[in-house]
């Protein structure tokens, strides 16, 4: 039988692993803030919005793609490829880190994830143009 302290050692090695993955992606995914107006995205990266279909269909960054972040994984060939560059626009960073984490797994390399709302990135996009 285990005792509890070869469980709790089996826990935190457990734990190590999932938060060395977890910043493994994430250092590879560039944080944007909208006030970093220096930034310029390349002309023909892909501006992803991953907020439900009815706050996309409200108001929304011009030429950003809608797919919900739960339909991310299954639909996210439909309109980008693993060569792309992709910025990820969010109202949550747990959402944003959740879709840039799957689309790090799908093969994705040139991540970026700008979490703010709606009308900063609106600001941020006219900018950008």
């Amino acid at each position: 039988m285990l005792t509890i302290g070869v469980l709790l050692f089996i826990i935190l090695i457990g734990l190590l692993q999932h938060l060395r993955l977890h910043f493994r992606y994430m250092r590879k995914v560039k944080l944007l803030s909208a006030k970093q107006r220096q930034f310029h995205v390349f002309p023909h990266a892909k501006l992803l919005d991953i907020r439900d279909a009815s706050d996309f269909m409200k108001s929304s960054v011009p030429t950003s793609i809608n797919i919900p972040v739960g339909r991310l994984a299954f639909v996210w060939e439909k309109e980008l490829t693993t060569e792309d560059y992709v910025v990820i626009l969010s109202d949550t960073s747990f959402k944003g880190r959740k879709a840039a984490r799957i689309l790090f797994k799908k093969g994705f390399r040139h991540l970026y994830l700008m979490v703010d709302t709606v009308s900063a990135q609106c600001e941020w996009f006219r900018i950008q143009v």
